[in-house]
């Protein structure tokens, strides 16, 4: 689902504001494309919620580093977070993990 249309859908919850948050400040640095997918634990061993957030960064450095900073602040208030590839990288696309 588009990461403003999941800020808008019933499976946004309170606690996702920060993960909301984040996402409006990557569409702010101008990434093109947000993606989150939540992936509900299928396992007797796997309670919570997996969100896998695939994001589309923006062409130029200086707005690559807008989505870098941005997603190094949550991670200091959100360490079950992990991103894909390291930052700060060359790729196009960020994958960032999120368990809950």
């Amino acid at each position: 689902m588009e990461g403003r249309d999941w800020e808008k859908s019933v499976r946004f919850r309170r606690e996702d504001l920060p993960i909301g948050q984040l996402i409006d400040q990557m569409y702010s640095a101008r990434a093109t494309n947000i993606y989150v997918d939540a992936v509900v634990g299928r396992e007797p061993q796997v309670s919570g919620r997996l969100l896998i957030i695939d994001v589309d960064l923006p062409t130029t450095p200086e707005q690559r580093e807008a989505c870098f900073h941005a997603l190094t602040e949550f991670q200091k208030a959100n360490p079950a977070c992990l991103v894909t590839p390291d930052l700060p990288t060359t790729s196009r696309y960020l994958e960032i993990k999120i368990l809950d």
